[in-house]
This record gives C-alpha cells, structure tokens and sequence, in this order.
C-alpha cells in the first residue's frame, strides 16, 4: 500500500475573543460556508471524548466544480474534538480513494 505522509502548518492572527472563535468553531455546521468546497453537513453524532469534551462523528460534501454547472460531490467522514484547554480543534478526516488528513 502506497502511503505517503505530507505536513502543512498554517497560522494567523485574529482580532476575536479566543473563547467565542473556539465555541462557534466547536459546532461542525458553523463550518459551512467558512470552506467554499463544503455544501452539507450530516449524520451528525456526539460522543464523549477521552478529553471530557463532546466530539463529533459527522459526513460532509465538498462539490468539486468540473466545468460549469457539472460538479462531483465527494463526501468525507469527519471526527472533530475540541480541545478547550488550549482553544484548539482536532480533526481527522477520511476520504476517498483512501486519503486520511489530520
């Protein structure tokens, strides 16, 4: 099996309360519309996470624009946990063919 690990990391400055940024983040439908690719949020699932916050299992859509109005609608699996002792948000997300981004 071809596997093949790449890392990105992206940081920015925003002039927000740090706490009401992570609580809207901390809601996975509030993602739409901040990432242009992603139309529909669904199978939306809370568990307990070994952090003691909620997490969430959840499919998301991208439509992927091909020429025109013709577009591929490629759903994903997403686990997102918050992490509020350090405002940050984990993500692991699996998609086809096989790709998996943390």
């Amino acid at each position: 099996m071809l596997r093949k690990d790449v890392a990105f990391a992206k940081r920015a400055q925003l002039t927000i309360d740090a706490a009401a940024l992570f609580a809207f983040l901390s809601i996975p439908h509030n993602h739409l519309g901040l990432q242009p690719l992603v139309s529909q949020v669904s199978n939306l699932q809370e568990f307990a996470a070994a952090n003691g916050a909620t997490g969430y299992r959840y499919t998301f859509v991208e439509r992927l624009p091909i020429a025109g109005p013709l577009a591929w609608y490629q759903p994903s699996q997403a686990q997102m946990i918050p992490q509020p002792d350090t405002y940050q948000i984990e993500f692991v997300i699996r998609s086809f063919p096989g790709l998996r981004v943390e």
